[in-house]
């Protein structure tokens, strides 16, 4: 704690001569200047916090029968923001943290944990789910997600199933795409940064023939953090056995290539979307067996549309909307992974490779109506049907024969020894809604959706909304939801994996919750946000062992509905424009979760009881702007069967510097991340099924990095 204190002390005192600094040059920050870098006031950001994602229609986020929050594309470039991580830790209550495989990045939303594929969080792009039938989260291996084409992003804490069915369980994150307006040109820039980092992108939007076009090219590349991690599983085992397999100490994996193309055209009547995005040389974080893996590659391809129609009905009180979409992920290796390392169970063992991957596609197609002919009332009701298939599992692994004969590897793809199966989902869904403004300054939102899916069942969850507009300058809402989760196909149909058999007999994973908030704004210059919440998480999905294994398994583990979760905590968020040239913002977060009838530690990562995040945004000379984050993350406690002390806490700070010139025709870009090159780490996983502790040092995070972009709009 030493070294928080004297940080905190060092930003006190720049604050102090910051402060007296601005009251000069404050009068130099004309509207022109604040025009010139997008620079918005407290005031004209209440205006654009317009939300849809909590009941389909517009209204005021202060009014919205949910806990939201609006992330602007001018915002993400004054933060310097290159991916959706970095944007999500400006959020109450939410925890970016890692995961060993591929450091892939897990969201922890009010300590409901998503590890490691974050099936509790559901992401939208423009409205419609963006998951994944093998894993049950976000799409699994899609690398960095660009921000360059996305004009804003909603989100829901708390459950929203009422509204968008699986898998918006602790969270719900929409991904609003640029239209041509918002682009208005034409744009091209460049950005360079740490760890041999390249970007370049071209953004476009024009009028065609009376159709807005949007045209967006985006090419990324990078070695990624070089964190050194010290121990892995195969440090352990070699201490038992007294041998020296493991390749640790070395590099965590993060290189990464990507390209991001995407096509918008929309008019008054109908919108759609079209794009792909192509990885290559992913990097395998800490090994598929948290053990250092220096050489195994993954790749991805994915290719998606969508398209919203508003139908032309000639009727006052009437509004029709068919919404569809399409995406199809195949990933597999570039690069095979070395799951064990030579030697690691005696001489004769040569390593074990693996090549492992799965093709999904799915399909959805939606109706949806809002009558307001009932006086009073806004009711918006609907129907809508997914079709998912999983298909072509790839699976290629060296096998073992006793010595001295000799390895060899062994396909199983698509085969009953896989490690997993095909198969496919359908899913149909009704759903009603109902906003009733049924006194002066008091509304309530009530809604009901039903889910019926081909391969476990029917669910039905509902939402009830009290919004009270207690006084001019006060809003009062109280909030009750009911979600779930479906069970991935991983989860489902895995085999032959000693470690994740499946269980066809799963339940959906379900969550109740309730939320008591305050918004308070007594000036135009002053908002202040107050949520408490408590939740009741049942039927998690855990793994147990099989008695007895099966058939050449000396022991194994199934997914069963093993676990319970509560937790409860407070939201504290406040924006102030201190000066006409500078607004503040941030937040404390408190959570207390408990965990009870545990099965397994896997995937259990821990969130901070505590965390304070506070933001200076800073036009301190004309045309020049400066951002200042500060992010502190409290200790956090080991779940039970882990013995080592609670994980540290951190404290990152970043600088961004924009400069807009007059003519608005150029932009430049540059930051520092982790600016006093604070030594931050995430926490590993527990025990393993062998009683190992894998990854004793835990994950680690980028260390001191730059970057720097230059953007031309014509």
């Amino acid at each position: 704690m030493g070294s928080l204190i004297k940080r905190i002390y060092l930003l006190l005192l720049i604050g102090v001569i910051t402060s007296s600094l601005l009251g000069v040059q404050a009068v130099h920050a004309t509207e022109e200047d604040a025009t010139a870098v997008k620079y918005m006031s407290l005031e004209e950001l209440m205006d654009v916090e317009i939300v849809s994602i909590a009941t389909g229609t517009s209204q005021a986020q202060t009014k919205a029968p949910a806990t939201t929050t609006v992330i602007t594309s001018d915002e993400i470039k004054a933060l310097g923001a290159q991916s959706l991580d970095e944007v999500l830790a400006t959020v109450p209550g939410v925890q970016v943290s890692r995961n060993y495989f591929a450091y892939f990045s897990n969201y922890s939303v009010r300590g409901v944990r998503s590890s490691p594929y974050n099936p509790h969080v559901l992401v939208l792009r423009n409205g419609m789910p963006v998951s994944s039938l093998y894993s049950g989260g976000r799409l699994l291996l899609e690398g960095t997600t660009s921000l360059r084409d996305i004009e804003r992003i909603e989100i829901i804490r708390g459950p929203g199933s009422a509204v968008y069915g699986a898998d918006a369980f602790s969270a719900v994150i929409n991904l609003i795409t640029k239209t041509a307006k918002d682009i208005d040109g034409t744009e091209v820039g460049v950005r360079i940064g740490s760890f041999d980092t390249q970007e370049t992108w071209l953004l476009q939007g024009s009028d065609w023939n009376g159709i807005d076009t949007m045209v967006s090219l985006q090419y990324q590349t990078t070695d990624g953090d070089k964190s050194l991690i010290s121990e892995d599983l195969y440090t352990t085992i070699d201490r038992m056995y007294g041998t020296q397999t493991s390749l640790a100490p070395n590099s965590v994996s993060r290189s990464e290539r990507g390209l991001d193309m995407s096509l918008g055209l929309s008019t008054t009547q109908w919108q759609w979307h079209a794009g792909a995005k192509i990885r290559r040389n992913l990097g395998n974080g800490v090994g598929l067996l948290q053990s250092v893996d220096p050489e195994g590659r993954y790749q991805s391809d994915q290719v998606y549309t969508d398209f919203i129609y508003h139908l032309p009905i000639d009727a006052q009180d009437w509004a029709v909307n068919v919404q569809g979409s399409y995406h199809m992920q195949r990933w597999n290796l570039e690069k095979m992974l070395l799951v064990a390392p030579v030697g690691a169970f005696g001489e004769y063992y040569e390593g074990t490779h693996a090549n492992i991957g799965t093709s999904e596609m799915q399909s959805r197609l939606n109706v949806e109506a809002f009558y307001k002919g009932w006086e009073k009332h806004l009711l918006r009701f609907g129907f809508g049907y997914l079709y998912g298939n999983l298909y072509d599992i790839t699976d290629i692994r060296t096998e073992y024969p006793l010595p001295p004969a000799q390895a060899y590897l062994l396909d199983r793809s698509d085969s009953e020894d896989g490690f997993l199966e095909t198969g496919y989902r359908q899913n149909w869904h009704a759903f009603l809604q109902d906003v009733y403004n049924f006194a002066p300054d008091w509304e309530l939102t009530t809604g009901l959706r039903y889910d019926y899916y081909s391969d476990f069942g029917s669910t039905i969850n509902p939402r009830i909304a009290l919004v009270w507009q207690t006084h001019p300058v006060l809003t009062s809402k109280l909030l009750y939801g009911r979600a779930f989760r479906a069970p991935s196909f991983f989860e489902l149909y895995g085999r032959n994996n000693p470690v994740s058999f499946g269980n066809r007999k799963l339940k959906a994973e379900t969550i109740q919750s309730w939320e008591l908030g305050f918004n308070y704004h007594p000036l135009t210059t002053f908002q202040t946000d107050l949520n408490f919440f408590y939740y009741q998480f049942e039927d998690g999905v855990g793994y147990v062992p099989v008695i007895p294994p099966p058939e050449n398994y000396p022991q194994a583990f199934a997914a069963i509905n093993a676990t319970t979760q509560t937790g409860h905590g407070v939201e504290w968020q406040v924006k102030w424009q201190a000066l006409n040239n500078l607004l503040l913002s941030g937040y404390y977060a408190y959570q207390d979760s408990q965990q009870s009838d545990a099965t397994s530690d896997e995937g259990n990562v821990p969130h901070p009881n505590h965390a304070i995040y506070a933001r200076a945004t800073w036009l301190f000379a004309p045309r020049w702007q400066l951002t200042t984050q500060v992010q502190w993350v409290g200790a956090r406690q080991r779940v039970k069967a882990d013995t080592r002390s609670a994980l540290d806490d951190y404290v990152l700070t970043h600088l961004t510097l924009n400069y807009q010139p007059s003519n608005a025709a150029w932009g430049l870009t540059a930051g520092i991340h982790n600016v006093f090159d604070e030594y931050a780490t995430e926490p590993s996983l527990g025990v393993n099924a062998d009683g190992i502790l894998p990854l004793y040092n835990d994950l680690p995070l980028e260390g001191r990095n730059y970057f720097l972009e230059v953007r031309y709009k014509f």
